[in-house]
């Protein structure tokens, strides 16, 4: 499980655009933030914050304010976002298109921004054997080991 903002509800044909900010901030697509109407482009907008994180493995944004975090996003909009979060090269070696991938998610209008339909089968979707093998700076996390019982005899 990646995150759960328990949000979600049941995708209907007749879904309106939502008026009111839900969710985590730092997820939050700048039109949510605001008094805009918002939609599906924003849940596109916090999967790139999302792709941001997994690749870094860190928090977006750990240890800024929330309030002037909502009033620099409402104030500059996704470019305040995109000129934040920096990429880290070494993070993404191996597959740099992500980068592209989460920039196009943080498009300031968001009828510009992909769909998740259209993200479907580029690289973060393609089959594994597609991709380069994970560099040596970042190992698998194992999983801890239990104590053999033999051991403690």
């Amino acid at each position: 499980k990646i995150t759960d903002f328990g949000l979600s509800k049941v995708k209907t044909s007749r879904l309106s655009p939502q008026k009111r900010q839900h969710g985590a901030a730092y997820y939050c697509a700048p039109e949510a933030l605001g008094n805009d109407p918002y939609d599906y482009p924003c849940d596109v907008f916090s999967f790139g914050v999302i792709v941001w994180e997994l690749m870094h493995r860190q928090r977006p944004f750990y240890g800024v304010d929330i309030y002037p975090f909502i009033a620099s996003v409402q104030r500059e909009g996704s470019r305040f976002i995109r000129s934040t979060l920096e990429w880290n090269e070494a993070a993404i070696a191996g597959v740099p298109q992500v980068k592209d991938i989460a920039l196009r998610c943080w498009l300031e209008t968001s009828k510009d921004r992909p769909t998740f339909q259209e993200l479907v089968g580029e690289v973060l979707f393609a089959p594994p054997s597609s991709l380069s093998p994970p560099s040596k700076q970042s190992p698998p996390v194992k999983p801890p080991c239990k104590e053999s019982s033999a051991e403690e005899s």
